[in-house]
């Protein structure tokens, strides 16, 4: 090319456009190398292979706003008729709450640092009775442990809802509780009201501290009621409310449903395996079709002319029908279930499991593929997140229960104690339900060393049993009691002494 352009334009001019064509490679060359150097990351890359990956850019509340309402009616749907679903939720209390729900404990210490047992006893004894059902909440239909789990189901499959603290309630106690569900806790409310903003019924000040919550009067999903005169909704102050939900964005006012990540694909393995069931149904019914026998002769038949020829449009199992003259059978036989069926459902099922945060192991009920070192390492994982959970619905809803509830017992006298010394008794621990080891010999022996070596104590093995040291010491006095009183020792206790 330079030796044309030397032919009709001289050398100098050849040498000056070669320069110049130099120049301006070098110049796209840094260009493309600082725009490669300053490019965004490759997530926000806006490629041809990624141009349809646009998200929107609202916040979590506008967010929820839009969704919530449709969320919560799928997830309902999805508990009612999915059968894993349901077995999130059942699994989900069995594991968090468990069959006694989270027990409270009173830990008062006097000014020496020592237990005060006689005001444990009475605070426990009170919290005892005021747990069973009939008092604790204002229906009279549910016991302590039922109002837990209710408050984590509804949570979990709702997103939120609110317990409130109804203080001077007629019973002994002159406190219960009352559930309302998430839907009464108006989402299409918002606006302002002086300084403060009302976001989906949640009423903050300017420090996005809830002020007050905005419930309706009746549920918006009930038509028994007909028309209500006089306002829609109450305004409920922030100090008689607990609005429970799991936070997971800063800036957060209302809960979604935590399944809202695998909603979508557990309907559609629903659909899917629905159209499986019946493409298999179909199939053991080995239908078939009528169709035209072209080479059928009309002139041939000699059977009766008055007789009528009906259609078989039903069959049953190990019977034969006759084909219409001049018709034959064509058959019909599909094969399902296909033989991608069970890894396609595996798949789809792990996918869910991972949106849930429950193994699939567990919440698939498929133990066809695992062995002990697996199970062992899936189980501990699931047992760290329902620990996690216990966490927060112990600081979600027991904490601040047992804070209100204390003082109003104290006042109705249903505990004999001093007003005046209430921050004194307001020391409460709480006894999640713990789990049997996987391998009791193997794990019983490795907690002896533990404790033989100094790296664990007698009260962190009972609390991570679930049971406290100090219960166990009174129930051993007790027994030792016990069988001074009746002169008889156990098996165990007599066989030692003989040695």
């Amino acid at each position: 090319m330079f030796g044309l352009l030397k032919r009709f334009t001289g050398a100098a001019a050849v040498e000056q456009q070669a320069m110049e064509m130099t120049t301006a490679i070098g110049r796209t060359m840094r260009i493309r190398e600082n725009r490669s150097q300053y490019r965004n990351f490759k997530a926000a890359d806006s490629g041809r292979l990624q141009a349809s990956w646009n998200p929107s850019a609202h916040s979590p509340d506008s967010a929820v706003r839009m969704g919530l309402s449709k969320m919560r009616r799928r997830s309902r749907q999805q508990f009612y008729d999915n059968e894993y679903a349901k077995h999130f939720y059942r699994l989900l209390k069995s594991n968090i709450v468990g069959p006694t729900g989270i027990r409270f404990q009173s830990k008062v210490k006097d000014a020496d640092g020592s237990m005060d047992r006689e005001a444990n006893r009475m605070i426990e004894d009170a919290f005892k009775r005021w747990g069973k059902r009939g008092t604790c909440d204002v229906t009279g239909k549910y016991s302590w442990a039922d109002v837990q789990r209710l408050v984590l189901e509804n949570t979990a499959r709702d997103g939120d809802m609110l317990v409130q603290k109804v203080a001077g309630f007629p019973n002994a106690f002159g406190f219960a509780v009352r559930l309302i569900e998430g839907d009464m806790l108006d989402e299409t409310y918002n606006g302002r009201i002086g300084k403060n903003i009302v976001r989906m019924g949640v009423e903050v000040n300017s420090w996005e501290r809830p002020v007050a919550y905005h419930v309706l009067r009746n549920h918006p999903g009930d038509y028994v009621y007909g028309h209500q005169m006089g306002p829609a909704r109450e305004r409920i102050p922030a100090d008689q409310i607990i609005h429970i939900y799991l936070p997971e964005f800063l800036r957060q006012s209302r809960g979604f449903p935590w399944l809202h990540a695998a909603l979508a694909r557990l309907n559609k393995m629903g659909n899917y395996e629905e159209a499986e069931l019946l493409a298999s149904l179909y199939a053991a019914g080995k239908m078939g079709f009528y169709e035209p026998n072209e080479n059928a002769n009309p002139e041939e038949f000699d059977g009766d002319e008055d007789q009528d020829e009906e259609f078989i449009e039903e069959f049953e199992a190990g019977t034969f029908g006759v084909v219409p003259y001049g018709y034959k059978v064509k058959e019909f036989d599909p094969s399902h279930p296909a033989g991608n069926y069970d890894p396609f459902m595996k798949r789809m099922m792990r996918a869910f499991s991972a949106g849930a945060g429950i193994n699939y192991c567990s919440i698939g009920s498929d133990l066809s593929e695992v062995n002990f070192s697996s199970i062992r390492f899936g189980t501990d994982e699931d047992r760290d997140i329902y620990m996690q959970l216990q966490n927060w619905l112990i600081e979600w809803l027991c904490e601040p229960v047992a804070e209100a509830w204390l003082p109003m017992a104290i006042v109705s006298k249903q505990i004999k104690l001093p007003f005046t010394k209430l921050e004194k008794f307001q020391a409460f621990a709480w006894r999640p339900r713990r789990w049997k080891y996987i391998n009791p010999l193997q794990d019983a022996t490795a907690k002896q060393k533990e404790l033989d070596s100094g790296q664990t104590t007698l009260t962190e093995l009972h609390a991570e049993r679930g049971s406290d040291y100090e219960e166990y010491l009174e129930t051993l006095q007790a027994e030792a009691d016990l069988e001074t009183e009746y002169g008889v020792s156990p098996p165990l206790k007599q066989a030692k002494a003989k040695n």
